[in-house]
């Protein structure tokens, strides 16, 4: 049982501009009604994409802004027809590809909640009214003027600090406390924070400090260390110095797709292998990695599954 489920990446790039509808299931047969959003990479090369948006199908949200030389990962809601839409300004030299979809146990709003913060300092976001039970925040970044404006996210409590430029828009899947707390940083007061929804499904685990994943080999796909115990995906905080390149695969793919970090900060959620391998490809090392969370096969607990799930947490053997 997990709320987040991979598939291989499939393109589903409109062809015409504006807000356009996607079907996850034209592209992913059998999906059942627990369904709630789609997992999708978006990636464009050095032609500017003059704008660039994503939302529940109903949603009135209008988040668009311009991108060029990018990969960045997103959790977007579906409606009960499994519809979700893309906003392209132009369509050249981008791609969209879905590469998994959740279920119950994430939570998508139809229209994103401001949970924009005053610049300068850390800040705590509580969201305990929107996403009650919450173990982990789905939000959009998005800096409004292209400021370049520094951001940065962290569970409440953690002593994470790193702050890099969004010169768009990103995705952040973030852990929060039992408050629902979590904990946001802007540079300037034009980034501002939607959340978008939330995750209740414990098999979601979420660090209190991430865990550095980072490589030190150049221009190669490389094997970042094994995620934590019982992972069958992980959810990365890419960190970056400077405009360089990366990419995040399962282990043993292969798919070519490399690009800018949105900027310099994203969030990624790749699929991993059955010895919990990703591999990353970095152009520079100043591209860091780091491990926010993991997606596990939870089981809920009782007489009859107690040994399982001890087993798969790597209690017993």
């Amino acid at each position: 049982m997990t709320c987040m489920h991979w598939v291989t990446p499939t393109n589903c790039t409109p062809t015409s501009t504006g807000w356009q509808d996607v079907d996850l299931d034209y592209y992913i047969s059998g999906l059942g009604s627990d369904v709630t959003g789609a997992i999708i990479q978006i990636n464009t090369g050095w032609v500017s994409l003059t704008g660039l948006g994503w939302r529940k199908n109903g949603s009135t949200d209008d988040f668009r802004k311009g991108l060029y030389d990018a990969l960045l990962w997103a959790i977007v809601g579906v409606d009960s027809n499994h519809i979700f839409e893309i906003y392209l300004g132009n369509t050249s030299d981008v791609t969209i590809n879905i590469v998994g979809y959740t279920t119950s146990g994430v939570t998508m709003f139809t229209n994103g909640y401001d949970k924009s913060i005053s610049s300068g300092s850390w800040q705590d976001i509580t969201c305990s009214s929107q996403a009650p039970g919450a173990r982990g925040l789905i939000f959009l970044v998005i800096d409004t003027t292209e400021s370049a404006g520094q951001y940065g996210m962290r569970k409440n409590g953690s002593t994470d600090a790193r702050l890099a430029v969004t010169s768009c828009q990103a995705c952040v899947v973030i852990g929060c406390d039992t408050s629902q707390i979590c904990e946001g940083y802007v540079s300037d007061p034009y980034v501002d924070f939607y959340l978008l929804g939330y995750i209740t499904e414990p098999g979601v685990v979420f660090n209190t400090n991430g865990i550095d994943k980072s490589l030190s080999t150049t221009l190669s796909w490389i094997d970042l260390s094994a995620l934590s115990t019982g992972a069958i995906g992980g959810i990365i905080e890419v960190y970056m110095g400077g405009n360089h390149w990366y990419g995040l695969r399962k282990n043993g793919s292969s798919q070519e797709l490399f690009g800018n970090a949105a900027g310099k900060h994203c969030w990624a959620l790749p699929e991993c292998d059955a010895s919990r391998i990703v591999e990353g490809y970095i152009t520079n090392t100043a591209v860091d990695f780091y491990e926010i969370g993991v997606v596990t096969p939870y089981v809920a607990l009782s007489s009859g599954n107690l040994a399982a799930q001890l087993l798969l947490a790597g209690i017993v053997r």
